[in-house]
């Protein structure tokens, strides 16, 4: 994320008290979630005596639309869910580029491979989305920027879920525009699969993933690594990751464990400002989760978790052939001198460093089910503690720290919050009519210390035995981003007085649920107050400067239309058409006042098509994929030969075609993919332009291990 080029203090590590209030907490939240954990265990050996009813179609589960899992044919929200034989079947290499290929939500890339990408559910914006890994929510607090760099890959995933819409009441803050869960597991059977891929720009990627059993204990270990030298000036990445989950049985209940890592440097030309093209970044984010699923008549499914963020963000890029520190200044070639303005020469013009950001975030939580005559009711808790350290964003310390991993990077300002959030629901199933109502209880020591309420209630018939009709209610808010609340740079300002954001949503339609046809037709209208926005007004004069600001309300209403057709389900192996998916989407956001002009919001699709066709036979698989995008609202133009901005430059709608080809024989799997295979010229972002053709080739080898499968 930019920012504001800070000035530069000796660096040393802090002699008094370095804890902050985050870490003070640890041990607490560790306390409760014994305490949680004992209480399960206590529960469940009063329940060994009891039988248990109600089994649900597990082939069918999700876990996003409500507290509890519920049938797919049951639910009484838009939930998409893109399974492991879906995901194979695309010409896409990441979980961003999967993410764009579910309707209703929009993925604006500033870099490729998903170095970095925005992602937008129904058009709101990336930092109104909550991000799920197996139900633990690592949203990230400092930027929606960094909300999915994700220590797993797309080979990890065994499917993704989306809650379209409003569902704070079910996940907590910040499920404002919806929810994106992406689900690993390890596998059933003990094998090894190794992965290799190249392609263009010097592209390269290895994968390597084990699933294997002992005893009642299920692991999964993965590894990647790949690099690019870039599809242009300064777009050149690194990264890799590690990730392990395991799965223990313990009788009917289960434990499970999650740690990843994950690193990554790339060139970010022109990411967050055109003025200052050569910019830099490099990020890592670590995980660790445990938690249980206790099954019986109280069903209750404590966890607790820690994630880590840390990034450096460079204005000037430092490298060999960039910027390098010689006598208090960054000077690159010895001619040019890291400024903000050319021909002003004051000491506060120049570049002095680097940013540095190091989040952690703690949480515990639990949610408890009883089911009875009544219906299936449920109970949540949980809290969360966000804690930033940083040069440039949170109030200032006392002392200077060392950053972690920052060479002569330093941290001199903290940020701490906390959040409290109670849930309940309650869910009835009457033959065709089911209703699921619940209210989430919210407070936050950032604002007023008073309790918040966000009621919400969803309603289903079943008209038919393929044919629901649906409609919802839900109120929902998202807290503001650390950068929201404090930014300051050459082009950006924060805000510490935001409030948080606010949204009443209506949504209804008709689900089609046949086995081998699954749709819906969907309307919703979102009204939005105090909505975050960067903007700039139409009198600052001088140089732009984009602001956060509490725009007072925003009406956002739109229509889905999404069919997906599972062939090779109806004529089996006759059948050389495989599946087919149609998305429809348009949106019409009208602010009813606002605050100048806005730099994210409104730039939704106002119209959106998506198709995919997958085709096969016998060993061949291939699909190919269709995407027409016409994005409302402008942008401000820079012209770079200039050097200045030239005024407002509305989107230009865009057609861009992927396709994939392989081939799979016993064990082993090759296949080519190629990603706008025509060649199209287009951008996501104002004055980013994206990758032209991307030609990737790859070879898969599976190797069966000995044990128990």
């Amino acid at each position: 994320m930019l920012m504001r080029a800070a000035k530069c203090y000796p660096s040393y590590h802090d002699t008094g008290n370095e804890s902050s209030k985050s870490s003070m907490l640890r041990p607490y939240l560790v306390m409760l979630f014994g305490f949680l954990m004992l209480f399960s265990f206590s529960a469940r050996a009063q329940q060994d005596t009891l039988t248990v009813g109600n089994k649900r179609e597990i082939d069918q589960v999700v876990v996003s639309a409500q507290r509890t899992p519920v049938v797919y044919s049951r639910l009484s929200r838009i939930v998409s869910v893109t399974d492991k034989e879906m995901i194979n079947q695309m010409p896409q290499s990441s979980i961003h580029g999967v993410l764009d290929q579910i309707s209703g939500v929009d993925v604006r890339q500033r870099g490729p491979m998903g170095m970095q990408a925005d992602v937008s559910i129904r058009g709101s914006s990336f930092d109104q989305n909550m991000i799920l890994l197996n139900g633990i929510d690592i949203t990230d607090p400092q930027t929606g920027h960094f909300a999915m760099n994700l220590p797993v890959n797309l080979s990890d995933v065994k499917e993704i879920e989306v809650l379209k819409g409003p569902g704070s009441r079910v996940f907590g803050p910040n499920a404002f525009g919806g929810a994106i869960n992406i689900i690993t597991a390890p596998a059933d059977s003990n094998h090894l699969s190794i992965e290799l891929t190249g392609g263009s720009h010097g592209l390269y990627q290895a994968t390597a993933l084990t699933s294997f059993q002992t005893g009642s204990l299920k692991n999964r270990f993965s590894f990647s690594k790949s690099a690019s030298r870039g599809y242009r000036t300064n777009t050149d990445f690194d990264t890799y990751s590690l990730y392990y989950q395991g799965m223990l049985r313990m009788g009917d209940d289960r434990l499970q464990m999650q740690v990843g890592h994950k690193s990554k440097g790339y060139g970010a030309q022109g990411f967050y400002t055109p003025e200052y093209p050569h910019q830099y970044e490099h990020a890592e984010v670590s995980l660790v989760s445990l938690g249980m699923d206790i099954e019986g008549t109280l069903e209750m499914h404590p966890s607790i978790y820690w994630r880590r963020h840390q990034n450096r963000f460079e204005l000037f890029r430092e490298g060999e052939n960039w910027y390098q520190p010689q006598d208090g200044y960054w000077v690159k070639d010895r001619r040019d001198t890291a400024k903000y303005v050319e021909g002003v020469y004051q000491p506060g013009n120049y570049y002095s460093g680097h940013n540095y950001h190091l989040t952690d975030v703690v949480g515990v939580k639990t949610t408890s089910s009883y089911t009875s005559s009544l219906g299936k009711t449920s109970l949540g808790f949980d809290m969360r503690s966000e804690q930033i350290w940083s040069n440039v964003l949170g109030r200032p310390m006392n002392d200077t720290l060392s950053a972690k991993g920052g060479g002569r990077g330093y941290y001199d300002k903290k940020y701490h919050r906390s959040l409290i959030n109670f849930y309940l629901e309650h869910n009835i199933y009457l033959k065709r009519f089911s209703l699921s109502a619940g209210l989430l209880v919210s407070r936050s020591n950032e604002h007023d210390p008073g309790w918040r309420y966000y009621p919400g209630i969803d309603l289903s018939y079943q008209m038919t035995s393929g044919l629901t009709s649906y409609a919802s209610f839900n109120r929902s808010l998202r807290m503001p981003t650390f950068t929201d609340l404090f930014y300051q740079g050459p082009s950006n300002v924060g805000n510490p007085d935001l409030k948080p954001e606010k949204v009443l949503a209506w949504e209804g339609g008709l689900k089609f649920n046949a086995p081998f046809l699954r749709g819906h037709l969907s309307f919703f209208h979102h009204d939005g107050r105090q909505l975050i926005a960067w903007s700039r007004r139409d009198d600052q004069g001088g140089q732009v400067r984009w602001k956060a600001r509490n725009i007072t309300r925003l009406i956002n209403q739109g229509l889905e239309v999404s069919l997906n057709a599972r062939i090779n389900g109806i004529w089996e192996e006759a059948s050389f058409i495989r599946r087919f998916s149609l998305h429809y989407t348009t949106m019409n956001q009208r602010k009813l006042s606002s605050d100048g002009r806005s730099k994210y919001s409104l730039n939704y699709p106002d119209a959106r098509f998506k198709a995919r066709l997958t085709a096969g036979f016998q060993g061949f698989r291939f699909s190919i994929s269709a995407d027409y995008l016409d994005r409302a609202g402008k942008y401000l133009n820079y012209n770079f030969r200039q050097e200045a901005y030239t005024g407002q430059q509305p989107f230009k709608p865009y057609w861009l075609f992927d396709a994939r080809v392989g081939y799979q024989w016993g064990n082993w799997k090759l296949y080519g993919e190629v990603t706008n295979l025509f060649d199209s010229q287009y951008s996501d972002i104002g004055n980013i332009r994206l990758p032209g053709r991307w030609i990737k080739v790859g070879l898969e080898r599976t190797i069966a291990l000995s044990g128990k499968d």
